[in-house]
């Protein structure tokens, strides 16, 4: 199935494109690359000290712990992730407990343990269900 995973990959490509126009608009290549650059910019230009930066977040999959920890690397923080802290509570996998709890209890320990985690001035990467 080696074509599956080529339409795949095209397919990845062309939602990514579609963000990147929708984050940075523009009607043409130029206009779009000036936008990127100035969001480059002012994302540069932030004070990144301040503790309430450093929560990257989005849905599964999005990238939050690799930024998490190349963000808490340069700043020399400590990195959290709240799944791997429930993990680490709870003593099983999430998918384990999605199995064996269900939805609404995973929930209820990723609110817990956001709430927890939130009071550090560690680099926290939250759940991509927050």
């Amino acid at each position: 199935m080696p074509a599956a995973g080529v339409v795949a990959e095209a397919m990845v490509a062309l939602v990514l494109a579609e963000v990147a126009l929708e984050k940075f608009g523009g009607d043409s290549v130029g206009e779009t690359r000036r936008n990127r650059d100035a969001y480059l910019e002012d994302v540069a230009a932030r004070d990144w000290r301040s503790a309430d930066e450093h929560r990257p977040d989005g849905a599964p999959g999005a990238g939050k712990s690799t930024v998490g920890k190349r963000l808490a690397k340069r700043l020399g923080r400590t990195f959290v992730d709240v799944d791997s802290r429930i993990e680490e509570v709870v003593g099983k996998p999430i998918a384990e407990i999605f199995a064996d709890e269900g939805e609404a209890h995973f929930r209820a320990l990723e609110q817990e343990a956001t709430i927890e985690l939130l009071g550090s001035h560690d680099v926290v990467a939250l759940g991509g269900g927050l």
